[in-house]
């Protein structure tokens, strides 16, 4: 038996690794150091387009990797899974699991495994909408959507 493990090479990770620095908000509390005027000028930016003031945060797509549908993927709860090479851990890309998913749509990193009907089941809260989607992938990645208020 072998362990391998490497960093999910993101969009925010490589900027970041480009950068040297920290650019993006942790989840957990890490915060990049900025002088006041750019913290001023962060926030004005955000609510400028109707976010939230400094709520800048990365997909590290690291809360999960699972293997479905002939796809390893590494996910987070608010962004797209990334797709990695099942041998070498190398990141393919942004996985969109055939057209299904999409930069509002993603994939929970929070899975259930239906064994009886071969199934994995996700949710999501997809803002603005006050409902949990439950979604149901058959293993050919095809998909059911369940809606629970």
């Amino acid at each position: 038996m072998r362990f391998r493990s490497k960093f999910v090479e993101t969009v925010g990770y490589s900027l970041e690794q480009k950068e040297k620095k920290l650019i993006f908000k942790g989840m957990m509390g890490t915060k990049p150091p900025t002088t006041w005027g750019e913290s001023i000028s962060q926030w004005k930016e955000d609510v400028g387009r109707g976010k939230l003031p400094n709520q800048r945060f990365k997909n590290p797509a690291n809360t999960n990797v699972y293997y479905w549908g002939g796809k390893l993927l590494a996910c987070w709860e608010s962004g797209l899974p990334y797709l990695l090479d099942p041998t070498t851990l190398d990141t393919v890309g942004k996985e969109t699991l055939n057209g299904v998913l999409d930069e509002p749509r993603c994939l929970a990193a929070h899975f259930r495994y239906d064994m009886v009907n071969d199934r994995l089941v996700t949710f999501r809260y997809p803002p603005p909408l006050s409902r949990l989607l439950f979604e149901v992938f058959l293993s050919e990645l095809s998909f059911l959507y369940i809606v629970f208020n």
